[in-house]
């Protein structure tokens, strides 16, 4: 998400999102058709004039909890997408709007409760005095603050997740369950990548879409949330893909430098150690893979 700069927070309820989806579980949930928005106003704190959305602009979006209609709410902050089209809505008695996003990146489901609790800045608290649906516009001081303040609850509730499935997640390494997942499943999922990254494989570079696989970070059926998460995939080679599920190739999560187990040293791939790359994934989540190589090599050492 650091590439992605604040510029509008929807805040809405399932009959203003696409296909009344207030849950999302693929981006093209979201990017189908419109979401039905009002005019923009400024968030609390906002200095600068609130300008008119445009294409380009990137729209985070957070779906009301309390909503009346148990149906429409959602789980708070959602994730973020680039506007694609903006039309007037003429059907309405008030001025609004349709805006169409593209590169719609989902987070992970628990992360609206982080953004709001005691720690979080004045600016993200406030948001809970939107309960109606609102198009908020953010100046550029206040998209530092609340970009940060998203990661930071997202990294908090991701290691939530993790401490909840850990038994499970140590199944998966040990018996490869990322390798049974259909290709039907996989689809949509792999779009997604395929729109961050483009037809580049995040560690060799541009690469024919027939070899790109959707890499999971971290590799577990059984609980759907981390597998429709965007931060949990990456896109890589086939090869690369087969490397990274063998624990034979790492990320580390803190300099982003590929690291080898010993195995591949002396093959074609021993120059891809020490490679710094750029990837679009939950650095939680690349820390906990990189601990299960460790090991992993520990033992072949």
């Amino acid at each position: 998400m650091k590439d992605f700069l604040v510029n509008f927070i929807l805040k809405a309820n399932a009959d203003n999102c696409p296909h009344g989806i207030a849950h999302p579980t693929v981006a093209t949930d979201w990017e189908t058709a419109p979401f039905n928005v009002p005019q923009p106003k400024g968030l609390v704190g906002t200095k600068s004039q609130v300008p008119s959305p445009e294409i380009g602009n990137v729209v985070h979006i957070w779906v009301n909890q309390e909503s009346r209609n148990v149906a429409q709410r959602g789980n708070g902050y959602a994730g973020c997408g680039i506007i694609s089209s903006v039309e007037e809505r003429i059907e309405t008695s008030k001025p609004s709007l349709k805006l169409m996003l593209r590169s719609v990146r989902l987070t992970a489901a628990l992360v609206g409760g982080g953004l709001l609790n005691d720690s979080a800045p004045e600016p993200m608290r406030s948001l809970h005095k939107f309960r109606l649906v609102q198009l908020l516009y953010v100046d550029d001081a206040l998209s530092k603050v609340f970009e940060e303040t998203v990661l930071r609850a997202q990294a908090a509730d991701t290691r939530a997740q993790l401490e909840q499935y850990e038994q499970e997640i140590r199944n998966a390494f040990k018996t490869r369950v990322g390798q049974v997942l259909s290709r039907t499943a996989q689809r949509p999922f792999r779009r997604s990548l395929i729109a961050s990254y483009g037809l580049n494989c995040c560690v060799t570079g541009p690469a024919p879409e027939a070899v790109l696989h959707a890499a999971h970070i971290i590799p577990i059926v059984e609980h759907p949330p981390l597998h429709r998460f965007f931060g949990n995939g990456l896109l890589m080679r086939a090869d690369i893909h087969l490397l990274f599920d063998a624990q034979l190739l790492a990320i580390n999560p803190t300099t982003f430098e590929v690291e080898i187990s010993s195995v591949l040293q002396g093959t074609l791939y021993e120059g891809l150690a020490g490679k710094r790359i750029a990837v679009h994934a939950s650095q939680v989540l690349l820390d906990r893979r990189y601990q299960q190589f460790r090991i992993s090599n520990e033992h072949q050492q």
